[in-house]
């Protein structure tokens, strides 16, 4: 009971019982001088090149500090991918920074094992944020995080890592943003201005009961029949990385 009034009084407060964050790899460029080929920093690329861009020295502009990936494609397809070695059991979010110049399409995909896991379909100018939330099956370590763009057209990346997910912390987050309202028993509507990137749903004394990661959509419905009833607090992740905290009751 204890544990469960400082979790409501927590949220109350601006802070939120989420997920621990390890991070495991983790790569904003800014290690780099100007015009690296990052083909020799431990990435590969398919059908064209990958560089290191100073954003003062080329006029262009980070999303963080002063470095960039630019990668350009020389045939119709391309991707910017990294190998990493993960646990079996283990959850982890690949998070990453990207947008196009000329507003062409590209995704974010994390392969693990035989699954491609893809994030939405980005066809920005300005920065985006994917995330792509995955658990490590049996058999799954070696994996793949990537970057995959279509027709030939340059693809800037920044903030390119890898969390691992594990016990509840306290960390701070908004308290405003998205709307939720009941759409039936048990059932519950969100509505953002951006498109839902993740929900986690928590008890109050912050287990976790449901998450619906790249939901891709304003509105996302769920429900939380078969759970018992009483006060459940819902971490949602928008397309651009903001984060939120709602309550609802489930009776």
């Amino acid at each position: 009971m204890k544990k469960s009034l400082l979790f409501i009084i927590g949220i109350f407060m601006g802070l939120a019982t989420i997920k621990a964050q390890t991070v495991v790899f983790e790569d904003g460029f800014e290690s780099y001088t100007h015009g690296d080929n990052l083909t020799g920093q431990g990435y590969s690329v398919w059908e064209g090149s990958a560089t290191v861009t100073n954003a003062a020295e080329a006029g262009g502009d980070a999303f963080s500090g002063s470095n960039f990936a630019q990668c350009e494609p020389s045939g119709n397809s391309f991707y910017f991918r990294k190998n990493l070695t993960l646990e079996e059991g283990k959850t982890y979010t690949f998070e990453v920074m990207t947008k196009s110049p000329d507003g062409k399409n590209h995704k974010a995909v994390a392969k693990v094992g035989d699954r491609n896991i893809a994030g939405d379909l980005v066809g920005a100018t300005d920065w985006t944020k994917t995330s792509i939330t995955f658990t490590v099956e049996a058999g799954e370590t070696e994996a793949i995080m990537w970057v995959y763009s279509w027709p030939q057209s340059r693809v800037d990346i920044d903030e390119f890592k890898v969390i691992e997910e594990s016990a509840t912390a306290i960390s701070k987050v908004k308290v405003d943003g998205p709307r939720v309202t009941r759409a039936a028993s048990g059932e519950f509507k969100v509505s953002t201005d951006n498109k839902v990137s993740s929900i986690s749903v928590y008890t109050s004394s912050g287990q976790l009961v449901k998450q619906m990661t790249n939901a891709g959509d304003s509105e996302v419905t769920f429900n939380l029949n078969g759970q018992s009833q009483g006060l459940y607090i819902l971490r949602i992740v928008d397309v651009r990385g903001n984060v939120s905290v709602k309550k609802v009751v489930n009776n």
